[in-house]
């Protein structure tokens, strides 16, 4: 199948405008569809996991969340499948990981409860992101947030296997990202400004310190209106 690129025109349908980025999923690429009249974020697929991105699709088409990124369609073309999403406005959580310039406290605490309450949305019809990175959150200009790619099966093949878990230490990380910190660090670090409950429970999320983070999303967001 022929390469996209900025300039050239996918069915006659979607401009491709320019790449946003490069994840989990493959290159997600900005385009003009013609026929819905406005900008999308678009992705070409492998057809290898199709049928898994068409079950995880009817299923967040059922109950859609503000906090998930959209999906408008999975369309069978020449070129193969391609996914098409509503395009997020807005600085992805790596523009927030700038150790020169850490979130603050206040800042952070409703950053992770926005993140928070789009995960618990999406374990709530029994999905499990699998890959959260930096790459795959939004962050809009009033402080919203948005996860993208949520329909993308986790792991690179049928057989991988994610858990709620998973989401949980993606959160941590992030967190530690957003404070300027690298996450794999390795060594306990003293995450100054942060309550001692937020400060531990990053820390476990780490692995840096022995015992469990929460078990749970919902666990963060308690923890998180207690410190508000």
């Amino acid at each position: 199948r022929s390469a996209l690129m900025p300039g050239t025109t996918l069915e006659g349908r979607w401009s491709i405008r320019r790449l946003l980025g490069d994840g989990h999923g493959g290159p997600l690429w900005e385009a003009f569809d013609r026929e819905l009249d406005q900008r999308v974020a678009l992705r070409r697929l492998s057809s290898d996991r199709l049928d898994e991105v068409r079950e995880r699709l009817e299923i967040l088409q059922r109950s859609p969340h503000p906090g998930l990124a959209r999906c408008f369609e999975l369309d069978e073309t020449r070129e193969g499948p391609v996914l098409v999403r509503r395009l997020v406005s807005g600085l992805d959580w790596r523009r927030l990981a700038d150790p020169a310039r850490p979130l603050g406290a206040v800042a952070l605490v409703h950053l992770l409860a926005e993140l928070g309450a789009a995960l618990v949305a999406l374990h709530h019809q029994g999905l499990v992101h699998g890959h959260l990175g930096a790459g795959d959150v939004i962050v809009g200009p009033a402080g919203s947030v948005v996860i993208t790619d949520s329909e993308l099966p986790p792991g690179d093949s049928a057989d991988s296997v994610a858990t709620v878990a998973d989401d949980v230490r993606a959160l941590g990380r992030l967190a530690a990202l957003a404070l300027g910190v690298d996450p794999d660090d390795g060594r306990v670090q003293p995450f100054e400004g942060l309550s001692p409950e937020l400060a531990g429970w990053i820390t476990r999320c780490l692995g840096a310190e022995d015992g469990p983070g929460c078990s749970s999303v919902q666990e963060l967001l308690e923890l998180l209106e207690r410190i508000e």
